[in-house]
């Protein structure tokens, strides 16, 4: 993980345990970065059970949410996860629009998903991990 990908409050992680990204995190980050030594801190992939964990309904390899009533977001969880995100709800159903809708922007991990919800929608996206 890079230094510039990381945000107070992102998920990551050490020793086999979920653990918060705080500005300890990031230094010890970027000091690694600087010396080329690897990191003891590794990206949550994300997996079918860490969508459930923030909230999205599952069903089959899609993920769906509604947040605020009016941006929906839908996961496509394949062999490589791709997002996409609408303001309106007939998007999904009728074929999307170019202005209004981010599609196929492939994501991997757990704290670039927070990232997005948080660019989104100026909030921490609720992790139950």
């Amino acid at each position: 993980m890079k230094s510039n990908e990381l945000r107070i409050g992102n998920y990551y992680l050490q020793d086999g345990e979920y653990r918060k990204v705080d500005a300890n995190t990031i230094l010890d980050t970027m000091q690694h970065e600087t010396t080329n030594k690897c990191s003891k801190i590794t990206p949550i992939p994300i997996t079918k059970e860490i969508l459930e964990k923030c909230g999205f309904e599952i069903n089959n390899n899609q993920a769906k949410t509604i947040i605020d009533d009016w941006l929906y977001v839908m996961i496509d969880i394949d062999k490589e996860v791709k997002i996409t995100i609408s303001t309106n709800i007939n998007d999904f159903t009728e074929g999307l629009h170019p202005v209004i809708s981010i599609l196929h922007l492939p994501i991997a991990f757990l704290h670039e998903l927070q990232n997005l919800y948080f660019v989104l929608t100026r909030r921490e996206l609720e992790v139950k991990l």
